[in-house]
C-alpha cells in the first residue's frame, strides 16, 4: 500500500484550485490468488498512469495506491471507508475511486431486485470464480454503499468519481462489435454458479429519510469502461510505449484513451464531453458515464449553470441538429437562437426555426426556409428556446379588482420575459380556473382547482400579505409551468402504454455489513387504488418507493417527478443514471425498475404535512420515452421562492413523439395519533 503525496515541476493542469485537494482510492491488479482466476497484464500499469496523472493535477494530492497483493477485499472496504473519515476535508473537495482488474456479475438475491436480474462484483486479489469463497468479491451495493456514506458526510456539495476499467462496470448492456480483439484480454469472467451470491447481502409535502438524501446516481458520478453485461478489454500497445525493461507495455483500452483525453482537456471540459472523446477512441467497448452531474467540470465542485434553459446543438450529417423536441414542447416554426458558447451576446447569435420535430430533437432552417450552412470551425453549440407558440398552460381567476390589475401586470411581464409559450390567461369563471387568487381579511389566498386535484380544490401556502405585480410574477410563472408539465402528453399514445404499470410500496430500512439500504417490508402488497396512493403522515414515518413494471418489448428510458399541489414546486423522484445519446434503457422490456429501493437508484421518500394540516395531496408523474431525453431542467422551487429553472434537453432523434406519462396522485392524511 502507499499513501503519498508529491510535487511536479510543471504547472498541474485543470482543476487544480487551490483551495481544494484531491483524495484518490486507486486499486490495480494483475495477479489473482484464486488459480481459477486468469491473472492479468496490464491493470497495475493502468493504476500507475493515473496516479502520475492525479499528481500532476494537483500536487497536494492525497492518494492512497492498492496493487495485486495488497487489494484484497478487507483492505478495499476499508480505504474507502478511510476516506469519510480524512482529518482535512472540505465538503467540496474530489474524491477519487479508481479500479482496474476483473470483473464479475451473478444473479441477484431475492430481496435484492434488478432490472436484469443480476449484479455486478469488482474482483479483489482474493476473489474468486468459485463458490465456496464467493463472498471475497465486493457487489456493486456494497461499493455503492460506501460511497453513499461519503457522499452523506459531503452534502450536496459532493464531489466524487468513480472509474471501473473492468467487465461488467456499467449499469446496462450492450452488444461487442470487436474487429480486432486477437491481441486483446478481457478484464472479467463468468460465476462458476451464476446464483450464487456473497451472504453479505442479505419542509415538505415530500421528504427524504436521513441518510438517503445522497443515495442512488446522486453520489458520484461513473466512468465505466463497458456496460453491465459488457466486457473491458486490455492489450498490448508495443508500437507506442515500451516497458522499462524494453519489452511491449500492456494497458487497458478504456483507462489509456481516458488518460489521453484527459491530458487535453481544457478548463471546462465536463465528465460528458470526456466520455464522448473517449467513446471515439475505443473499440469494442461501449464505456458509460452515469450519474446526475455527468455535465459538471471535471473533478469540479458541483454548481448551478449559469444558462440553465440552454439546449446543445450538434452537427449531424452535416447539418445542425438541436437536442430539444416535442417533449420539452418544441414545435414546428418554434423559434431559436443559435449560439457559439454558452455566455454569447445577442448581436453574436442567429436566429432560426425549429423544422421536423422529433421527441428529443429537431432540425433548424434558416429565416428564408433553407438549412443553414455549417460552419466546421466554429459551429453553433447552443440553442435558446424563444417561443413554440401559444399554449394555454394555466387559467387563472381573480375576483378583486386591484388583484385583477396586478395579475394582468404579472401575465404581461411573463409573457415578454420568458414564457417560451407557455402563456396564462384570466378566465371568466371560477370553475373554469387552474389558479384563484382572493383577499381573505387582508390577506391573499391562493387555491388551486380542477379535475386533476383531488378534491376539486386545494388550498396553497405561502404568500399572506398584499403582493405586487413583481411577487404574482413568480406566482403566475411557476404555476404556468406546473400545470404544463402536469398536464402536457404526446399527440398519440404508443403501443407499449397500455404494458406500463407502476406499485406502490411501503419500505423498511435494514443495516447488514453492506451498509444501510432500503427493501420492501416483509408485508409489503402495492398501496395503490385506482392510481390513487393514500399515504399516512405521523410517527413513525412511513417510507415509499415505487416499482415501474415494464410487460412489453421496448426498451425504455424513464425520469419521475413529484408535484405538490400546496407550493407548485416540482422535485425529481428519480432520474436516469446517463441522457447521453448512446445510454442504456433503465427500463428494458419484460423488467422492472425500483425507485427509492434496489439498486436502480432515486431516493426513498416520506410525506409530510404544512402546518396546520390534516390532509395534503401530490402528484408523481413518470415520463417514458424510447430514447433518452434530459428532463432535469423540470424541477423548479416552490412559487414563494424565486430559485427557478427552466428545461433543458439531451437527446437521439427516436420516432417522431414516442414517448408517454403516467400519474398517481398521493394523497397525505395524518396518522390517527396525530390528528386534530
Amino acid at each position: 500500500m502507499h499513501h503519498t503525496s508529491g510535487v511536479l515541476d510543471r504547472e498541474p493542469p485543470l482543476g487544480s484550485d487551490a483551495g481544494l485537494d484531491i483524495h484518490a482510492l486507486i486499486i490495480g491488479i494483475d495477479r489473482y490468488e484464486s488459480r481459477h482466476i486468469s491473472d492479468l497484464s496490464g491493470a497495475v500499469a493502468d493504476a500507475d498512469a493515473m496516479e502520475q496523472y492525479i499528481r500532476h493535477l494537483h500536487p497536494r494530492a492525497d492518494i492512497t495506491v492498492l496493487r495485486n497483493e495488497e487489494a484484497t477485499r478487507l483492505a478495499i472496504i476499508q480505504e474507502l471507508e478511510a476516506l469519510q473519515h480524512h482529518d482535512v476535508v472540505h465538503n467540496s473537495d474530489p474524491f477519487l475511486f479508481y479500479f482496474a482488474g476483473h470483473g464479475t456479475a451473478a444473479q441477484a438475491p431475492d430481496d435484492w431486485p434488478t432490472g436484469s436480474g443480476r449484479i455486478s462484483m469488482l474482483v479483489p486479489h482474493d476473489g474468486t470464480k468459485k463458490r465456496g469463497n464467493s463472498t471475497r468479491n465486493i457487489p456493486d451495493h456494497t461499493i455503492a454503499s460506501l460511497l453513499h456514506q461519503l457522499a452523506e458526510k459531503m452534502g450536496r456539495d459532493a464531489n466524487i468519481t468513480v472509474m471501473f476499467d473492468c467487465c461488467h462496470s456499467g449499469s446496462g448492456t450492450r452488444n461487442l462489435g470487436v474487429e480486432d480483439i486477437s491481441r486483446s484480454t478481457a478484464r472479467g469472467f463468468d460465476m462458476d454458479d451464476a446464483k450464487f451470491i456473497p451472504d453479505a447481502l442479505h419542509g415538505r409535502g415530500i421528504e427524504v429519510p436521513a441518510g438517503f438524501v445522497m443515495a442512488g446516481t446522486t453520489s458520484h458520478v461513473l466512468l465505466a469502461a463497458c456496460a453491465e453485461d459488457g466486457q473491458a478489454f486490455e492489450k498490448v500497445h508495443g508500437d507506442e510505449e515500451v516497458s522499462e525493461s524494453g519489452g511491449d507495455v500492456c494497458r487497458g483500452v478504456f483507462t489509456k484513451a481516458l488518460l489521453e483525453i484527459l491530458m487535453k482537456a481544457q478548463e471546462d471540459t465536463t465528465y460528458q464531453d470526456l466520455m464522448d472523446g473517449v467513446s471515439k477512441r475505443v473499440q469494442g467497448q461501449t464505456p458509460r458515464c452515469e450519474g446526475y452531474r455527468v455535465n459538471r467540470k471535471i473533478f469540479r465542485a458541483p454548481g448551478p449553470s449559469a444558462t440553465p434553459r440552454l439546449v446543445p446543438v450538434r452537427v449531424e450529417d452535416g447539418v445542425y441538429k438541436v437536442l430539444a423536441g416535442s417533449a420539452l414542447g418544441i414545435k414546428e416554426g418554434t423559434q431559436l437562437f443559435l449560439s457559439k458558447t454558452e455566455n454569447s451576446r445577442a448581436s453574436d447569435c442567429v436566429t432560426a426555426f425549429a423544422s421536423d420535430v422529433f421527441a428529443g430533437s429537431c432540425d433548424v432552417l434558416g429565416g428564408n426556409g433553407v438549412a443553414l450552412a455549417v460552419d466546421l470551425d466554429s459551429p453553433f453549440k447552443f440553442a435558446l428556446p424563444i417561443t413554440t407558440g401559444p399554449t394555454n398552460a394555466l387559467r387563472l381567476h381573480v375576483s378583486h379588482t386591484k388583484l385583477k390589475e396586478l395579475a394582468t401586470s404579472a401575465i404581461e411581464l411573463f409573457k415578454t420575459k420568458d414564457s417560451d409559450g407557455v402563456e396564462p390567461t384570466l378566465a371568466a369563471g371560477i370553475h373554469e380556473t387552474d389558479l384563484s387568487i382572493d383577499f381573505c381579511q387582508d390577506s391573499v389566498h391562493y387555491t388551486i382547482s380542477g379535475p386533476d386535484v383531488h378534491g376539486g380544490r386545494h388550498k396553497l401556502y405561502g404568500l399572506t400579505n398584499i403582493p405586487t405585480a413583481h411577487d404574482l410574477y413568480w406566482v403566475v410563472r411557476t404555476a404556468s409551468y406546473f400545470f404544463w408539465h402536469l398536464r402536457r402528453g404526446p399527440s398519440f399514445i404508443p403501443a407499449y402504454y397500455p404494458y406500463l404499470t407502476v406499485e406502490a410500496h411501503a419500505l423498511k430500512l435494514v443495516d447488514d455489513s453492506d451498509g444501510p439500504r432500503y427493501v420492501q417490508r416483509d408485508d409489503s402488497r402495492d398501496l395503490l387504488r385506482s392510481g390513487i396512493l393514500e399515504a399516512v403522515v405521523g410517527v413513525p414515518k412511513t417510507v415509499y418507493g415505487f416499482k415501474v413494471v415494464n410487460n412489453s418489448q421496448v426498451d425504455l428510458h424513464l425520469w419521475a417527478f413529484y408535484f405538490d399541489c400546496s407550493n407548485l414546486s416540482i422535485c425529481t423522484y428519480y432520474r436516469p443514471p446517463s441522457v447521453a445519446p448512446d445510454c442504456d434503457p433503465c427500463l428494458r422490456g419484460h423488467t422492472s425498475l425500483m425507485i427509492g429501493y434496489g439498486p436502480s437508484g432515486g431516493r426513498p421518500v416520506t410525506y409530510a404535512l404544512p402546518e396546520g394540516r390534516d390532509s395534503d395531496v401530490g402528484f408523481v408523474r413518470f415520463f417514458v420515452s424510447t430514447r433518452p431525453i434530459d428532463l432535469s431542467g423540470v424541477e423548479q422551487d416552490t412559487a414563494f421562492s424565486r430559485q427557478l429553472s427552466r428545461a433543458s434537453v439531451w437527446a437521439d432523434p427516436p420516432p417522431p413523439n414516442n414517448w408517454c406519462t403516467l400519474k398517481i396522485t398521493v394523497v397525505q392524511r395524518a396518522h390517527a395519533s396525530n390528528a386534530g
